[in-house]
């Protein structure tokens, strides 16, 4: 799909989806921001004009499908609740919203297969706010448009599973009280090495 197909799709959900005060002013923010031409990562996965957005949507798809797939629900045969549907949308859609405006694309040399030095673009991160910690950073972002539950935000929050920045027994707490934390985890890893392999 191109950037712009992406871009469509992306509010359909939104609006399908997400009923709640301020999504259109956090979708005007998105607007102001690269969020839809911006790459998913600058090595890992989908490090393209578009990726993040593409991730975001496939997040979106693989957390319905671990719900579907735990026998909670078939969101394609509508036998879901708009609650749940709409706290689906805001943690798969949202989780990476901090990378908006955070990748600055730039070039450096390399040597093509005839070794001769070409000039070929590559992304760096400029990260210019005082925000820090991937999921903190989103679930702050999105909690200052929609006014999102504790579990929404703790999904947001450690969407990235166990890091550096958190502390494993208070992560494997969140994990066996929600399963929209869990399951967002597992739908985020997915996307990434399974939908969206380098390889």
């Amino acid at each position: 799909m191109s950037v712009e197909d992406n871009k469509e799709k992306f509010k359909k959900l939104c609006h399908q989806w997400i009923k709640r005060d301020g999504l259109d002013k956090l979708l005007e923010w998105l607007d102001t921001t690269d969020f839809y031409v911006a790459p998913a990562s600058t090595r890992f996965h989908l490090m393209c004009e578009g990726g993040l957005c593409e991730h975001s949507i496939n997040v979106f798809n693989r957390l319905c499908d671990e719900y579907k797939n735990e026998g909670i629900f078939d969101y394609k045969t509508q036998n879901a609740t708009q609650e749940l549907m709409e706290s689906l949308a805001i943690v798969a859609l949202f989780h990476d919203v901090c990378k908006a405006n955070f990748y600055k694309l730039s070039e450096r040399n390399v040597k093509n297969e005839y070794g001769e030095w070409v000039k070929v673009p590559y992304y760096t991160i400029e990260n210019k706010s005082i925000l820090v910690g991937h999921g903190y950073k989103s679930a702050r972002i999105v909690n200052r448009y929609l006014d999102i539950t504790d579990e929404e935000y703790m999904a947001i929050v450690h969407h990235m599973g166990y890091s550096a920045e958190d502390d494993i027994a208070n992560i494997s707490e969140i994990f066996r009280k929600s399963k929209l934390a869990l399951l967002l985890h597992i739908a985020d890893t997915k996307a990434t090495f399974i939908d969206e392999n380098l390889e």
